[in-house]
């Protein structure tokens, strides 16, 4: 039936008959008007009020095992009526533990240990609740049942040396894989067993050494879980090991020549040690020079690494090749040729003349190429020699190519070479004819790159970095670093700056209104120039229009010492690069948010983490200190800051503002809570428990007489609470500044050092005038005074004048502010936990919720 309608979520219905039961349903509709389904059925009162009795006893309680273990499923009865639930008890001994509810008749009960005996009790309740009495107990043990899949696709590869097989196979999905169980056996279609194990691993893949090559092994592979389950054996896979690696070349191979020449004694290097499996050596023999081994010069096997031929005919050279021979047999590479006697005995003649000499200049420098024509015969090399203007030639070099490069040389310097051939004996050939080379560098270095820079505030200096050459470029010597103030410049003499040996440079001193731009060259010892960087600003480019947003001040402190406050504030990045380039302040002493007396802070610096260009939507940290502001000559909790930033191109942000209140070390956490508040609060609601008063001193250096100060809105109103105070030099630290408080309080009363709270009674009168002076005070005067009872009731552990206070502070007119508070409360919260207070934080954050759960979005 259709009662009203509202425009609200929410509904207050009076003039109802108390002994008659209500019914409401709530459908929203829009502008057609298009009705929405119903919401669910809800009554005026408790009907449960006079329910006594309670849901039957739970019957029919039944547990199963679950096969992958660890976990137990459990059913019972449904008990019917007016149940609203079960509630599941697992017993331990003597006592009788709930572990959850639920609306179903069945449980799963998992993470427990398989093998453990568990036993269970279930007891209904209904909407009252009213618990019925609990189930007989039904016990039961956990376990794992399930084996792992069987291990599919092994595969088999040889091991190149031999006596060994690599085994692999795809890895086992069971969640509670624990190894792998290898099973080996010579002949196909072998059953696994204890008698064919060979190895168990916990990866996927198996090495089997120590294997006779030539056998046939077959292999099954099984993956075991945890309990330990055994799943099925994989397919059978085989393979035959097998030596494919020939032993090295024999080296070092020479002869011994006895006279007459009818014996030859051959010797080369041992090679036992170095090849394990090493079985012999073959000797092959032919009288024609550059022979290749094959089965017609083969001429006998030796175990030794040497061997005496005998009964040669004196007038026959011979030559020799010798391989090594593994026990597969696996051949070697034969050995270089050797002859059977000297064969330069009678041979006195020489090579030809060099002829065809040419010297060619190596670009990089530091380097000549010689290059000249084979002389063909029996050379068997060449000797390089070489002088400089003035010197006599001496050997540099042999070789045995027709072509030498000459390094190390000194660019700029003349080098004259000739080349003569020689032959085995040694005889040696004319000298070519003289030619000579000058090396030069003419290679530049390599372009410099990775050029960054890092801006500070103001933008009066820039330090500039790019990637080090000096480990890849040997002759290096130096940077050229050009500036212009144009873009797109091109490096010369006019934009030449200076050197640097460094891969970094700080640039200072420059002009805050210009940009400069910046290209990098490297260069070396000649000097070669390389290519000119790319182009780089002393600062972030931006073509933006829109001051710095989200600039929120979170931190403000002030040092206690010589009361200059350090705000720091939290900005985000956007554009390409940082943008904020200045920070300009203005300060007021009446709590004023419109001052007009900007001017820059005496310091900025930013974060590490932000010295460097940033994507949109980064955020960082800027760490300002205001030093001139005249705080000293007035009390400071009646100052305030208002902060404005700048981007790199002047545009002006939102403002943002702290007030700078004195703190002492050990309270730092609630000073942090009350800057937040003041920075964050809408409109505040007022309550009893802010029925305080208080007026203000201070003592004037020059005179021990303690002074009222001047009137202010705030002072008007506490004037007429009608309550004495005073100033008592004891509780003033410094002598300018500080100030005595009297706050009255209903229901406590709490000394401590610069504050003095005493309990008074209050009549109606002097309440309601109170409380209408507290309604006509500033934002930032009420929410002061919420931040002293703050301060105050966290001392005293007052937890529900804490309460009362986030519920007034939670008060807003729309749903954004709504969120907002909410929000901001956690903040708080969260600094609270900061501080090591579990307690606090605790019961803050139980508060939270709950005023999250209300949803209060009524007015003031």
């Amino acid at each position: 039936m259709y009662y009203a309608d509202t425009a609200n979520n929410w509904f207050n219905d009076t003039g109802l008959d108390e002994n008659t039961t209500y019914f409401y349903r709530i459908a929203a509709y829009d502008e057609v008007p298009n009705h929405g389904i119903p919401s669910d059925e809800i009554a005026s009162r408790n009907l449960t009020d006079n329910d006594t009795t309670p849901p039957p006893q739970v019957t029919g309680l039944n547990i199963t095992v679950v096969p992958t273990g660890n976990a137990l499923n459990l059913q019972w009865d449904d008990v019917g009526g007016d149940v609203s639930g079960y509630i599941i008890y697992r017993i331990y001994g003597n006592d009788t533990v709930a572990i959850d509810t639920t609306s179903n008749t069945y449980y799963n009960d998992t993470g427990l240990v398989d093998g453990f005996n568990y036993s269970y009790k279930i007891s209904a309740f209904d909407e009252v609740p009213n618990y019925g009495e609990n189930s007989t107990a039904v016990s039961s043990i956990p376990q794992d049942t399930v084996a792992p899949e069987k291990v599919l696709n092994v595969s088999i590869t040889v091991i190149p040396k031999g006596n060994g097989l690599n085994l692999t196979w795809a890895e086992n999905s069971a969640p509670d894989l624990a190894w792998y169980m290898i099973y080996r056996g010579t002949t196909p279609g072998f059953i696994p067993s204890n008698s064919s194990w060979i190895e168990d691993t916990t990866t996927n893949y198996y090495p089997d050494t120590e294997l006779t090559d030539g056998t046939i092994y077959y292999y099954r592979i099984i993956a075991v879980d945890e309990v330990p389950n055994e799943g099925s054996p994989s397919d059978e896979a085989s393979a035959t090991p097998q030596d494919t690696v020939a032993p090295p070349q024999v080296t070092g191979l020479n002869a011994t020549y006895y006279t007459p020449q009818t014996q030859v004694y051959l010797q080369w290097d041992y090679m036992y040690a170095s090849v394990p499996d090493l079985s012999n050596f073959k000797i092959y023999r032919s009288t024609v020079s550059g022979f290749t081994p094959n089965g017609t010069t083969y001429y006998t096997d030796n175990t030794n690494n040497w061997f005496n031929d005998t009964g040669l005919d004196e007038n026959t050279t011979y030559y020799y090749r010798i391989t090594a021979v593994d026990e597969v047999p696996n051949e070697g590479i034969p050995s270089d040729e050797i002859a059977s006697r000297n064969l330069t005995e009678n041979d006195t003649t020489p090579p030809p003349q060099v002829t065809g000499l040419t010297v060619s200049v190596v670009p990089k420098g530091n380097e000549l190429y010689l290059q000249w024509d084979d002389v063909g015969g029996d050379v068997s090399g060449y000797v390089i020699y070489r002088n400089t203007s003035g010197l006599p030639f001496y050997p540099i070099a042999n070789t045995t190519n027709t072509y030498y490069n000459d390094t190390g040389l000194y660019d700029g310097t003349t080098y004259w070479y000739m080349i003569s051939a020689y032959d085995e004996v040694p005889n040696y050939g004319e000298n070519s004819t003289t030619v000579a080379g000058t090396p030069q560098d003419t290679v530049p270095p390599l372009q410099v790159t990775g050029l960054n820079a890092t801006y500070y505030i103001p933008q009066t200096q820039v330090y500039i970095q790019w990637a080090d050459l000096s480990g890849i470029v040997p002759d290096l010597a130096g940077y050229r670093i050009y500036r212009s103030t144009i873009s797109g410049f091109t490096p010369n003499i006019s934009t030449y700056y200076t050197d640097t040996g460094n891969n970094w440079f700080n640039d200072t001193g420059l002009d805050v209104a210009i940009t400069y731009y910046y290209r990098i060259a490297s260069y070396d010892e000649v000097p070669n120039e390389g290519i000119p960087s790319d182009e780089i600003a002393s600062r972030a480019i931006t073509n933006d229009t829109i001051g710095p947003v989200n600039f929120t001040i979170f931190y403000p402190t002030e040092k206690t010492e010589d009361k200059t406050p350090e705000v720091v504030c939290q900005f985000y990045i956007s554009g390409v690069g940082i943008n904020i380039s200045s920070v300009e302040y203005a300060y007021s002493i009446n709590g004023s948010l419109t001052p007009d007396n900007w001017q820059g802070v005496d310091g900025v610096y930013l974060d590490p983490n932000c010295t460097i260009l940033a994507e949109d939507g980064d955020m960082g940290l800027l760490y300002i200190k205001v030093n001139s502001v005249p705080f000293n000559q007035y009390s400071l909790t009646d100052n305030t800051i208002r902060f404005q930033a700048k981007d790199l191109v002047n545009n002006i942000g939102t403002q943002e503002t702290a007030s700078i209140i004195p703190i002492e070390e050990e309270n730092i956490i609630i000073i942090i809570i009350i800057i937040i508040i003041i920075i964050i609060c809408g409109a505040v609601a007022t309550s009893s428990i802010l029925y305080y008063s208080y007026q203000r001193y201070y003592t004037d250096s020059r005179s021990s007489k303690s002074k009222k100060s001047k009137e202010s809105s705030q002072r008007k109103w506490l004037k007429k609470s009608k309550f004495s105070s005073r100033s008592d030099p004891d509780l003033v630290k410094n002598q300018f500044g500080d100030e005595t408080y009297t706050f009255i309080d209903e229901t406590s009363e709490v000394n401590f050092i610069n504050y003095q709270l005493m309990q008074l009674p209050l009549s109606e009168e002097e309440k309601n005038d109170i409380r209408n002076d507290f309604l006509g005070l500033s934002h930032k005067e009420r929410v002061f005074l919420f931040g002293k009872l703050i301060k105050i009731n966290m001392e005293k552990d007052d937890w529900a004048k804490i309460d009362e206070l986030l519920e007034e502070l939670a008060v807003y007119e729309n749903e954004n502010q709504w969120e907002k508070a909410l929000q901001k409360l956690e903040d708080i919260i969260n600094k609270v936990e900061y501080s090591g207070d579990q307690k606090l934080f605790n019961h803050l954050l139980n508060k939270l919720e709950e005023i999250r759960a209300k949803g209060n979005m009524s007015s003031e």
